[in-house]
């Protein structure tokens, strides 16, 4: 049975051997410039068009993002949107991943359903999705790169059917780091991003840093692609019931050396 539309709720969860929180940097003003000292801390919202300003709400500047739980969730609306992360406290990681994601059908090819991506403006998410990155490590420290994967495969709300051979698209976003002269400029100097498939079984490396930059990727940065440009790929044999599908998305942050 093919359904004409598809929503899909993407929730992050988190590696158990790495850190992927995040929050705002510490700068201290020296003779040699930023001085990063790992001081942990909680994160603060950034405009992914220009990481060194806040983040601007419906109602004016967000300062805090609020807590990413079911209830926030179930409370937003496109009149009261909400901007959700963990708040945690720590040096590296991701402050900020993309909260909904809904799908509606826009063709077949070669025996699959193809979904596109709808954004959602409950969530500051009707234009674009976004990532934030801080990278508070001290100075000498280098070097990371962001992966997602499907957590499990598409299934239904009753658990009853799991999805086999689904395939998420993701396009090429945009970086840009709060430290830059321009900060808001595309930064392909220092940061390398990637399109592809994403599967439960495949991981996809959409954002690295790049090149030998003593700054390259520290303090603030952001990543933006269109919210109406991701792809889900169903088999048409999948056999659809009746019923919500929802997936989880792990996203991956890891230091790495540069390539």
């Amino acid at each position: 049975m093919k359904k004409t539309i598809l929503i899909v709720l993407s929730f992050v969860l988190l590696s158990g051997t790495l850190l992927v929180h995040a929050d705002t940097v510490s700068k201290e003003s020296t003779e040699s410039g930023i001085e990063f000292t790992q001081k942990k801390l909680i994160g603060t919202p950034r405009d992914p068009r220009d990481p060194s300003q806040p983040f601007q709400g419906k109602y004016g500047i967000i300062q805090t993002f609020e807590d990413d739980n079911e209830q926030n969730h179930s409370q937003a609306t496109q009149k009261n949107p909400k901007l959700l992360s963990w708040n945690e406290e720590t040096d590296f990681g991701l402050a900020h991943v993309p909260a909904d994601l809904s799908f509606g059908v826009i063709g077949d090819a070669q025996g699959v359903s193809v979904y596109r991506s709808k954004g959602n403006a409950a969530f500051y998410e009707d234009d674009n999705y976004f990532l934030q990155m801080m990278d508070n490590r001290d100075t000498p420290s280098t070097g990371w790169h962001i992966s997602v994967q499907l957590q499990d495969k598409i299934s239904s709300v009753s658990g009853s059917h799991k999805v086999e051979g689904a395939m998420l698209w993701f396009p090429k976003g945009e970086s840009r780091n709060e430290l830059n002269q321009d900060s808001a400029a595309v930064d392909t100097t220092n940061f390398e991003t990637f399109s592809g498939y994403v599967t439960d079984m495949t991981p996809l490396e959409v954002w690295r840093t790049k090149g030998s930059a003593e700054k390259r990727g520290k303090a603030v940065s952001s990543y933006m692609w269109a919210a109406n440009e991701m792809e889900l790929h169903i088999p048409d044999n999948a056999e659809l019931l009746n019923e919500r599908y929802s997936f989880s998305m792990l996203w991956t942050a890891v230091v790495s050396p540069e390539m």
